[in-house]
């Protein structure tokens, strides 16, 4: 028997009839699909044509005697299920999922959990209950269930082309992907969260170009630094409206425990990620204030960096492999010591997270080098369930949000580029220069490219510095008069939610800790909480 339960009732668009479910919005031979198409989203299902989709969206199908659920190459909208005993269960809930079946939660994965800010795999934080990985489909019938990648996920098959080439070819995917977004936004507000990188500012620099008019851009932080006046300076430029949303420390002080903080945390993490805070606060107040419109659409620059190479500035030393060469060991290690950057492993912590990694790698099968595999996993990995997941602020206010450099067909355009024009991200530093100097009328740098030595050094030591060898020269060089004048100052918001004065602030930065760490110990001390919860709302 099938039980299943769909519980998400924020801000997600969503189609329903009474064979279908699709949570979030997908284009199918350019056209928005609606209520009226379910006939063709079950049958490019049963052919197994998912890949056609372009777009955000879960899919829930239970067409007797077949049962079908498919996760997007994103993993936009998490799908969750467990086999218990003779019954399937399925949701967007793993709460209801472990409340149905007594499950409950395994403390090796919760450790797992702090340290990688997600569940690995096809995990969750319970025993039993599982997740549809990116791009994963489940097909149930006559009791038998099957669960794999729905065609190509994040698979390289490059292709020779020449450089200019590539450049015009990389320009009309970016075309195709906007469009998308602008027909979804169908006139409506589009709020960009305007950092001072390149992929907001492609964002931004592109809707300029194709003369979407209503704009907004909004960024917060250190009112002084750079990050701040390289959003002012673009929005000026673009003539766009520019928010700065001072976030105080008071304002997350009055948050934290707060029925709506325990509330989003429990919506956010769903058993698999830790919550994304950085623009928690920042949603809350514009939604507050009526800053923006209620049905704006919230378009971040997700996912563009890892596509176009960005995993080359922390591990370039991968992308100098030739194509036809894949170290499915040396791309675990290099994920490994990334992932656990901020703290010490033992050696058979860290030979036992490898194994992890690798294991998942393997399901990268046409990878054609080491690099890809590096990549293809922190998409499907990191990205997915962390960087991506950070939408579910958007929701939990009741934005939609679109992902244009996640889309579909701009990633499949970037399997088929090679390495050498990846690596250190060429061509995608080359467009976005070109498209500021179009609309800008100026190329200006990224946050961090005038900084001189100090980022180099920086750079130097994330490329070539052990995990070790990193957190040994951060302990030489914090002392604790600085990190408590660090905390008066303003250590960045994020620890205000997790630490009420400046010994535990100390605290935590003496044990290497993040505060993405400490918002992973909130979300499992709490955990308890949230399956009370989903035992008080059941009927």
């Amino acid at each position: 028997m099938v039980r299943y339960k769909l519980c998400n009732n924020y801000g997600v668009s969503r189609i329903q009839t009474d064979r279908l479910t699709m949570q979030g919005s997908c284009f199918w031979n350019n056209r928005l699909l609606s209520e009226e198409d379910e006939e063709q989203i079950i049958h490019l299902l049963r052919q197994n044509r998912s890949h056609e989709f372009h777009g955000f969206y879960s899919i829930y199908v239970f067409d007797a005697p077949d049962v079908y659920c498919l996760c997007d190459p994103m993993r936009s909208y998490p799908v969750f299920y467990c086999c218990h005993k003779e019954d399937l269960y399925i949701s967007d809930n793993p709460y209801w999922i472990a409340q149905e079946t007594k499950d409950r939660l395994d403390g090796k994965k919760a450790e797992d959990y702090k340290l990688a800010l997600f569940t690995f795999g096809d995990e969750t934080l319970f025993s039993s209950v599982k997740q549809l990985r990116a791009g994963e489909m489940l097909h149930y019938r006559d009791g038998r269930l099957t669960v794999g990648k729905a065609g190509a996920v994040y698979e390289r098959h490059y292709r020779n082309r020449s450089y200019p080439a590539w450049m015009r070819e990389h320009e009309a995917a970016l075309k195709q992907a906007f469009t998308r977004l602008i027909r979804f936004a169908d006139g409506r507000r589009i709020v960009v969260p305007l950092s001072g990188g390149y992929d907001s500012r492609l964002v931004a620099c592109m809707l300029k170009k194709l003369n979407y008019e209503h704009v907004t851009a909004f960024t917060y932080g250190d009112p002084a630094g750079a990050e701040v006046r390289l959003s002012r300076e673009v929005a000026r430029r673009l003539h766009y409206d520019w928010l700065y949303i001072k976030a105080e420390k008071e304002d997350c002080e009055q948050a934290r425990d707060s029925e709506e903080f325990l509330a989003f945390f429990s919506y956010s993490g769903r058993a698999v990620s830790v919550p994304h805070l950085q623009d928690w606060i920042c949603i809350k107040k514009m939604r507050e204030h009526g800053w923006i419109p209620e049905d704006s659409v919230i378009v971040p620059g997700h996912a563009g960096d890892v596509l176009s190479g960005e995993c080359s500035d922390r591990k370039g030393w991968l992308y100098k492999n030739k194509t036809g060469e894949r170290d499915i060991r040396k791309a675990a290690q290099a994920a490994v010591d990334y992932l656990f950057t901020e703290k010490f492993l033992s050696r058979d912590e860290k030979r036992y997270y490898e194994t992890c990694v690798a294991r998942e790698m393997r399901r990268f099968s046409s990878a054609p080098d080491t690099a890809s595999l590096y990549e293809s996993w922190w998409l499907c990995e990191r990205t997915s369930k962390f960087i991506i997941n950070s939408v579910r602020a958007y929701e939990f206010f009741g934005y939609q949000w679109w992902l244009p450099l996640a889309d579909r067909g701009y990633a499949d355009f970037w399997s088929e580029v090679p390495l050498p024009y990846r690596a250190d991200q060429k061509m995608y530093c080359d467009t976005v220069k070109e498209l500021m100097n179009q609309v800008l009328h100026k190329a200006i740098p990224r946050e961090g490219e005038a900084a001189g030595h100090f980022n180099g050094m920086k750079k130097l030591a994330s490329r070539y510095c052990s995990i070790n060898a990193r957190n040994q020269l951060k302990r030489i060089l914090r002392k604790t008069d600085e990190m408590r004048r660090e905390y008066e100052r303003g250590p960045g918001l994020m620890w205000y939610y997790f630490t009420r004065n400046s010994e535990e602030y100390m605290d935590f930065k003496q044990k290497n800790n993040t505060a993405n760490y400490a918002a992973g110990e909130y979300y499992l001390k709490h955990f308890d909480d949230f399956m009370e919860a989903e035992r008080a709302a059941e009927p």
